[in-house]
């Protein structure tokens, strides 16, 4: 098995209007060091393995792509998964098959860096944003102290996945990860734990926005999965015993709720966390939420609070 410096990953599925862009964006690349780009097909309905067959059988780069399709659809998250583990290489790169790549030095360039700088563990550039009438700069301002773990916590995910370059160091992923419904914010996460990160400020790729399965949900939705995903955090970071974290995470996902005027019904809650003490608290804050609201005749948030004076209860209980 040849060892690459640098894997790009690309997740595929319906992408019959974009793959060949995003695998031309890969292939441009100019580097001096060896590059594979496995690209795996999440079974697609459509002409996409088509399209990449043909790529492979005509570019003449086309030796650079380990291809893989699946005879039945494993879903987003497993495939992500699936392909992460097919590298061995020094680095992983991620482009999904709907974005694509603009800068042919954008994997030398994030490899010098990280080569030059061992503290970090991921680098990651500016994207323009393509939605179907407009390409636009992103004009990312990323935040103060944008490098470490506790900013990337509390603020959320700043980075676009097509940017990335990061060390290939995270060999078996956690329960909680298998579990989420976002998978680069989690990774970044994970990789932030063992070193900084670092943002060129330059425009290498093209972020589709509206087209993706995460861009494409409304808001409301897009929220409920990012709170989903601190809580696996939560739950993992806890289990660590890095409570500084957790703590961040937790008054993060309480806040989701706060500030959202959408009354949650139990199951919702319980798919969100499974963790007792944030259930606890995210309950603690549904009590005077739905209290201040008039939102009590509510079924939904009768039970909220039903399960609040259990839990609470239970926890007073444990104390004594």
């Amino acid at each position: 098995m040849k060892n690459y410096t640098v894997s790009v990953c690309m997740i595929t599925y319906g992408h019959e209007k974009f793959i060949q862009k995003a695998i031309e964006g890969v292939l441009m690349q100019k580097c001096n060091f060896d590059v594979e780009l496995i690209v795996v097909n999440d079974c697609s309905p459509d002409n996409t393995d088509i399209i990449i067959n043909d790529i492979i059988n005509t570019h003449k780069k086309a030796y650079w792509i380990n291809y893989i399709k699946h005879e039945k659809n494993i879903g987003m998250m497993p495939n992500f998964i699936y392909t992460l583990q097919q590298s061995n290489a020094k680095y992983i790169a991620i482009c999904e098959g709907d974005d694509y790549w603009t800068d042919p030095y954008k994997l030398q360039k994030q490899v010098d860096f990280l080569e030059a700088n061992s503290e970090y563990v991921l680098c990651f550039t500016n994207t323009k944003i393509k939605t179907n009438t407009s390409l636009v700069d992103n004009n990312l301002i990323v935040p103060k102290n944008y490098e470490n773990i506790e900013t990337l916590a509390y603020i959320g995910n700043y980075i676009h996945t097509p940017t990335v370059v990061f060390k290939n160091i995270i060999k078996e992923f956690p329960n909680q990860f298998n579990n989420s419904p976002i998978g680069d914010y989690f990774i970044y996460m994970l990789l932030s734990e063992k070193g900084k990160i670092y943002f060129i400020d330059e425009y290498t790729t093209v972020y589709r926005k509206h087209v993706g399965t995460f861009s494409s949900l409304d808001n409301n939705v897009q929220y409920q999965k990012m709170t989903t995903c601190r809580a696996l955090l939560y739950d993992y970071f806890n289990t660590k015993n890095n409570t500084k974290i957790a703590k961040i995470l937790k008054n993060k996902i309480v806040q989701y709720f706060r500030d959202t005027d959408k009354i949650f019904t139990v199951n919702e809650i319980k798919n969100i966390t499974k963790n007792d003490e944030l259930t606890l608290a995210i309950y603690e804050y549904f009590y005077i939420f739905c209290k201040q609201k008039n939102f009590i005749k509510s079924i939904s948030s009768m039970d909220l609070v039903k399960i609040f004076i259990q839990r609470l209860l239970k926890k007073i209980k444990i104390k004594k």
